[in-house]
């Protein structure tokens, strides 16, 4: 069987120049790496203006991948956790209903869009809730939602939505945790503010 390389005792610069199989400058290596580091893990392709288009993809598909893992590893214990996790989410100028499944110890399974747009009840159905959740054995699901209005306090729709997506859950045995409203600023939890939803 072969054995991965050891990259333990090579420099940066040299485990860098292994990803991008490029002979970079040790210079460009250098200011690349120092800009990475400042900035970590907030990654745009500004930040790695110095490589080639290619280098850039690799590298910015290598950390979002990274972010993808650490995600996995996080346990939702309160509805700050989903605002920190949401922050990007949060800050759109459209409505987006995301969809987070979570095993039975509050680690996340999958986080997921379902719909951008207005929010109401015929386009956020149970169904296209659910389908993802069932599939990844999914013990419960937080839903959450951005107003990019800045207001994060629920509309009418909103609690209809929050009701419906609750009774589902019941019967489908994944327990809805929570809905949570977002702006950049703000957040609104329904678990906390009107815990009534939920028994």
């Amino acid at each position: 069987m072969k054995r991965f390389e050891d990259y333990g005792d090579l420099k940066d610069t040299d485990i860098l120049k292994k990803i991008l199989k490029k002979d970079y400058k040790e210079e460009i290596l250098l200011k690349t790496l120092e800009k990475i580091y400042l900035n970590f893990p907030e990654i745009s392709f500004d930040i790695l203006n110095q490589l080639e288009e290619e280098d850039k993809n690799l590298l910015f598909s290598i950390f979002q991948f990274y972010e993808r893992i650490k995600e996995k590893e996080k346990r939702i214990r309160s509805p700050k956790d989903v605002f920190s996790l949401l922050k990007d989410i949060a800050k759109r100028r459209q409505e987006n209903f995301i969809v987070i499944s979570l095993d039975s110890s509050m680690k996340i399974i999958q986080k997921r869009t379902v719909f951008i747009g207005t929010l109401n009840t015929t386009f956020v159905h149970p169904r296209e809730v659910f389908a993802d959740p069932i599939v990844d054995r999914a013990c419960g699901i937080i839903v959450a939602h951005n107003h990019p209005s800045s207001n994060v306090e629920p509309s009418s729709e909103d609690d209809l939505v929050t009701s419906r997506l609750v009774d589902a859950g019941k019967i489908l045995g994944i327990e809805v945790y929570d809905h949570i409203i977002l702006s950049k600023d703000s957040y609104y939890s329904y678990k906390e503010k009107k815990p009534e939803f939920f028994r």
